[in-house]
């Protein structure tokens, strides 16, 4: 989603889903790997949450999206921050709603900043071009 939203491949991409059984891209397949020429990097773990947010607006300022991996139901899923409000992070995601990464539907979700220091310990993505 994050190359999508990038506009670095096309919204037919579904390359990346294809890698898992369950239709899931874990962080596994991103990780200090390039793809679409852009090479994905994650935050150091020991970052304050005014350091979290500092980075959170660098990278939206630069029109790039951080993706999260955030713990839902004993699994992670993977979502994107596209905004960033007075108390609030815009994270958007696709589901599964047939259990195969067909992801057609978009869900919103609003992180609130009084949370942000918890995203040390979650995987917070970006890329590099």
């Amino acid at each position: 989603m994050m190359l999508k939203v990038g506009r670095k491949v096309s919204p037919s991409f579904y390359a990346l889903q294809s890698l898992e059984a369950q239709g899931s891209t874990g962080l596994h397949h991103l990780k200090d790997q390039t793809i679409a020429g852009v090479t994905f990097r994650t935050f150091p773990h020991d970052l304050t949450a005014v350091e979290i947010l500092a980075r959170i607006k660098k990278e939206l300022d630069e029109g790039r999206t951080v993706g999260f991996y955030l713990p839902e139901n004993k699994v992670a899923h993977g979502w994107i921050a596209v905004e960033l409000e007075a108390d609030a992070i815009a994270l958007l995601s696709k589901c599964s709603e047939l259990g195969g990464g067909e992801g057609v539907k978009t869900d919103e979700l609003w992180f609130p900043l009084a949370n942000v220091e918890a995203l040390n310990h979650v995987d917070c993505l970006f890329y590099e071009e």
